[in-house]
Order: C-alpha cells, then sequence, then structure tokens
C-alpha cells in the first residue's frame, strides 16, 4: 500500500500543465513592415514546480530579386537575448508558399517595406481538443520549432 501511495504521489507531482499564445489566426491575412516581426508562438509548460517557457519569432528582413528574408528567434525565460538565431532567405520564384518547421506562410505581397501574408499552418495550442486522428480543430501540427 505504501509503494502504491508513493507512486501516485510520484505521478502528481510529474503531471504538468501548458499555456500557449500565438499572436496570429490562421488563413487570415496581415501586414508587417521590415524589421517587424510576422508571427509569435509561445508555450509555458509546469511540469511539478518547474515552469519553462520557449517563444518563437520570425521577423521580416526585406525582399532582394524575389528572395525574401526572415529572422528566426528563440527565446527562453529571459527575452532580452534569444538562445537561438538563424536567418532564413525564400526564393518565391520557386513558391509563394514558404515553410519553416511547422509554419506554412503565403506570400500575398512583398516589398523593401512591407510583407502581406497568411499563416495557412502552424503550431496547434497542445489544450485544443483532439478527434480521434490526433488532429485539432486547426488541423496544424502539433508545435512551432519541432
Amino acid at each position: 500500500m505504501r509503494k502504491l501511495l508513493a507512486l501516485c504521489l510520484l505521478l502528481s507531482a510529474c503531471s504538468g500543465s501548458t499555456k500557449f499564445y500565438k499572436d496570429y489566426d490562421l488563413g487570415v491575412e496581415k501586414q508587417v513592415t521590415v524589421g517587424s516581426v510576422m508571427v509569435t508562438a509561445s508555450s509555458e509548460a509546469k511540469i511539478a514546480e518547474k515552469t519553462t517557457k520557449i517563444t518563437e519569432q520570425l521577423t521580416y528582413g526585406g525582399i532582394a530579386n524575389r528572395i525574401v528574408r526572415i529572422g528566426y528567434r528563440e527565446y527562453g525565460e529571459e527575452l532580452s537575448k534569444p538562445v537561438a538565431f538563424q536567418e532564413l532567405q525564400y526564393d518565391l520564384n520557386e513558391s509563394e508558399v514558404i515553410t519553416f518547421r511547422d509554419l506554412t506562410i503565403q506570400v500575398v505581397e512583398a516589398s523593401n517595406k512591407q510583407i502581406r501574408f497568411k499563416v495557412l499552418t502552424g503550431p496547434a495550442d497542445p489544450n485544443a481538443p483532439q478527434d480521434e486522428e490526433g488532429l485539432t480543430a486547426t488541423t496544424a501540427p502539433p508545435k512551432f520549432g519541432q
């Protein structure tokens, strides 16, 4: 009986909760200027007493010869300094739909001043209800950045 009680206490301490935030809606056109954040996805997981937060952003860097430049930044607990950074380039002559990890974006129009785009798929809220196949109502992949 003691072993069963200890196991129950251990499992309840390990169970956690997840908070999720995104600053866009799928299929809705957005417009940002050069140097501005295009999309942000953030998740915060609490396991036992420890909370881990990850924020990911794509930033518009402009266009030259139909090659769009986008910066990826990943932040941990401290938002003042990214823990990961990557410069991305996409050739719009090949496709106006660009993909980075589980995020798919359709570029509507891009210039050296601004970009208009729609997020077609993105990270799903881990707390959203799922159907029998494990898909959420948005049918988005499970996590941005993995």
